[in-house]
């Protein structure tokens, strides 16, 4: 109660506004409670994030039919979760070598190995764990869409992002 914070807002649909510094009205905003209509936060915009509004979806030549004709496999995303040294990864690593055995595409996606490069600016915050499975995400479905079979090893500890 009574804190002030800093944060990046992300809604669902566009909404019309200004800074609060050109405009008071327009740049302020009230966070209510949608069951009981109480109050949670008011804020202040400094600014819109810069996110461009020319990006669209590049229609590709080569389709997902085609990339599967050539692996002569079905791609797919296999997500292994579970609590620390469990054996997830244990399991997606024979899981991995027997795909290759059989001269099957796969690779194999490590919540350590992962966070040594791509996420190594992320840290254990609930938010950071939630970026880094969305990101994991993301990357297994462009390998996916690539023709691979993906094995994912991640302690996914949101059921939202599982």
């Amino acid at each position: 109660m009574g804190e002030i914070g800093v944060c990046n807002l992300s809604i669902a649909r566009p909404v019309a506004f200004d800074a609060y510094a050109d405009n008071r009205d327009t740049g302020a905003f009230i966070l209510r409670d949608r069951g009981s209509n109480a109050t949670i936060a008011a804020g202040m915009i400094d600014f819109a994030l810069r996110r461009a509004t020319n990006i669209h979806n590049q229609i590709q030549t080569v389709d997902k039919t085609a990339r599967m004709r050539l692996m002569r496999h079905r791609p797919s995303v296999l997500w292994f979760t579970g609590l620390p040294a469990a054996g997830k990864s244990t399991i997606a690593n024979l899981v991995d070598a027997a795909l290759n055995a059989r001269g099957v595409h796969s690779v194999m996606l490590d919540g350590d190995n992962v966070r040594h490069g791509l996420n190594r600016d992320l840290g254990f915050t609930e938010a950071d764990r939630v970026e880094n499975i969305r990101r994991v995400g993301e990357v297994a479905k462009l390998m996916a869409d690539a023709g691979l079979i993906v094995l994912c090893s991640f302690i996914s500890p949101f059921r939202a992002e599982r």
